[in-house]
């Protein structure tokens, strides 16, 4: 029994190590690599207040802090933390500690679990920030969406407000919906590396903020084109709008754009055939919405009949005297 538990010490993939009165009196190899020591006694040799800094994240100093942990410990049996330690080389990282009261020959000895959580609390940060952001892009939004109402009010009869409105809420569904699939991925995501291996970590935080940072792009275009169609609705109602060359495949490409991702969750395909790419005089804002109202007609269209294998084509042609 005494050799099958001093393999497990010995042996245990987290961090494990005896202390007596402020002073470790013995620790398994994964301590001596996770501190970067050279050996056992090397760690041995050290104070607790070796392997910390001087205050911890809350402003609390180490050796008071230690010590209210180390009562919670005496007093209920165990406590379990969060902790700042120092590697040899002055690297700090974030653990998370375990610790036991326990009695060897009579003695009162606290048994401490270590584990690295650095890679955790990066993938728990970069998460914050991005939540940042978005919530700034929605605050952004929504203050422009304050000031845009404030002047069509303004220009527009009551009548007018209210189917202004319900045009918007129409359009604003592919976009808004293309935002909650991001955030859903987003969450699906963080969940997945949170279970990474300890050995697959480095790439998983690579995967991680290469991952996270490509969505936010994707937000911030749905975002940008929710912001465009209250401008394109405001412009509706202007009467001093001209006319402009514009390639005829602008209006339908830009209409995609905004209804794709809620094409694809719908498995829906798109196709385009362009047969030409003559620039013709037309209002493209306007073109783009009557498009976007169709393709929802036919996907909402999809989804009542249950369409299998749904397919939307689209093809523009040049038929000499106007454009098909």
């Amino acid at each position: 029994k005494k050799e099958a538990f001093e393999n497990i010490f010995e042996y245990a993939s987290d961090g494990t190590m005896l202390i007596e009165e402020n002073t470790f009196i013995n620790c398994n190899q994964a301590i001596v690599e996770m501190f970067g020591a050279s050996c056992k006694e090397e760690i041995l040799q050290m104070h607790p207040s070796h392997i910390s800094p001087e205050f911890q994240p809350d402003g609390t100093s180490f050796y008071e802090k230690a010590e209210k942990m180390l009562q919670v410990c005496k007093t209920q049996g165990r406590n379990s933390f969060e902790w700042i330690h120092i590697r040899t080389n002055g690297e700090e990282f974030w653990a998370e500690v375990l610790l036991t009261r326990i009695e060897i020959h009579g003695k009162a000895i606290v048994h401490a679990s270590v584990r690295d959580i650095t890679e955790r609390k990066f993938l728990e940060n970069t998460l914050e920030i991005s939540n940042t952001k978005y919530q700034e892009l929605v605050n952004t939004l929504d203050h422009k969406v304050q000031e845009q109402s404030s002047q069509m009010i303004k220009q527009s009869r009551m009548a007018q407000m209210g189917e202004l409105l319900s045009m918007i809420a129409h359009q604003w569904r592919q976009p808004l919906s293309s935002i909650s699939a991001v955030a859903m991925n987003m969450s699906m995501k963080i969940d997945l590396f949170q279970m990474i291996n300890e050995n697959e970590n480095e790439k998983g935080c690579e995967s991680f903020h290469d991952y996270t940072s490509e969505q936010m792009k994707n937000i911030l275009t749905y975002v940008e084109s929710l912001s465009n169609t209250i401008d394109d609705f405001r412009n509706l109602y202007k009467t001093d709008i001209a006319t402009k060359l514009v390639l005829i495949n602008k209006p339908i490409d830009n209409a995609l754009n905004i209804i794709q991702a809620s094409m694809d969750m719908d498995n829906i395909t798109i196709n385009k055939i362009y047969d030409t790419n003559i620039n013709i005089r037309m209002r493209d804002t306007e073109v783009m919405q009557v498009l976007l109202n169709i393709f929802r007609n036919a996907q909402d269209n999809f989804l009542e009949k249950e369409i299998k294998n749904p397919t939307i084509t689209i093809m523009t042609t040049d038929m000499k005297e106007y454009i098909r």
